[in-house]
């Protein structure tokens, strides 16, 4: 677990941060421009700031119906230079079913991620105890193959700053697709479970669920108990996205991307003007 507790900053000093940031994403401003007076210069300090726009985006209608481990390999970790996972949510408006269309204005600079995704079938509370794997088993209805949906808004996976604020910046998330649920996904080894991804028609490798904490369920608990910690509750229906299997895949307007797998299906996106 993250430890979080130490190196806090004023009451003014966030709700400052956390205007300025979301002003930034609505209007898709480079991360690179955002004050450094604001910036977060720890992790921890990410946390409270992430904590504080998500209350923005709560205060005006738009509220939380997942959450993302980004960093979850260690491909993405190197690639980064943050040496363990982190974790963002992900606003309730943003997620999608099936497949989806994108327009390429709404971003700065769109990337996506192969990933699988559990639906929460019963509340997960915070907690004293840490929470298991088999504990955290037993309370996901399903699973899914699933496409999130990023914008780094130029940083080009670079740490801003020691990383808290890519921690604020809800770790770039900008939404996800989700493919068919599996209800009976107990019989799936979902380490060993294979996702094919395919841009323009043409191969871009493929990843397996191990890539990520060893397996899924194990980068789920990890969320999950960090969350517990910050008091955050995972309430049914709730997404979890578990972390990329590959790397990040920048896209352009005309693209369309498929993921796919044996046991889970498909999902893709295609990008529009």
């Amino acid at each position: 677990m993250v430890r979080r507790m130490a190196e806090s900053r004023t009451t003014e000093q966030v709700e400052q941060a956390a205007v300025r940031l979301l002003q930034d994403r609505d209007a898709c401003v480079a991360l690179a421009k955002f004050p450094t007076k604001l910036t977060p210069s720890t992790l921890s300090q990410g946390y409270q700031l992430q904590d504080q726009l998500i209350k923005k985006y709560k205060s005006r209608g738009d509220g939380i119906g997942g959450w993302k481990v980004g960093l979850a390999s260690r491909k993405m970790q190197k690639a980064v230079g943050i040496p363990h996972p982190i974790e963002g949510p992900i606003l309730a408006s943003l997620i999608r079913h099936g497949g989806a269309h994108l327009s390429i204005n709404d971003y700065l600079t769109l990337c996506v991620e192969a990933e699988m995704a559990f639906v929460v079938g019963e509340d997960i509370a915070a907690g004293e105890k840490l929470y298991t794997p088999e504990q955290v088993s037993a309370r996901i209805e399903s699973v899914a193959v699933a496409i999130e949906i990023a914008d780094d808004r130029g940083s080009n996976n670079s740490v801003l700053h020691g990383g808290g604020l890519n921690i604020a910046n809800f770790v770039h998330n900008a939404g996800c697709v989700m493919g068919n649920p599996v209800q009976d996904w107990s019989t799936i080894d979902l380490a060993q479970e294979t996702l094919q991804i395919t841009l323009n028609g043409y191969s871009m490798g493929a990843g397996a669920g191990s890539e990520v904490l060893g397996n899924p369920i194990n980068s789920a608990t990890w969320l999950v108990n960090n969350l517990s910690q910050r008091g955050y509750v995972l309430s049914v229906g709730s997404i979890i996205m578990t972390g990329c299997v590959t790397t990040t895949i920048w896209l352009n307007e005309r693209d369309s991307l498929t993921v796919e797998s044996k046991h889970l299906g498909e999902v893709s996106v295609k990008i529009v003007r």
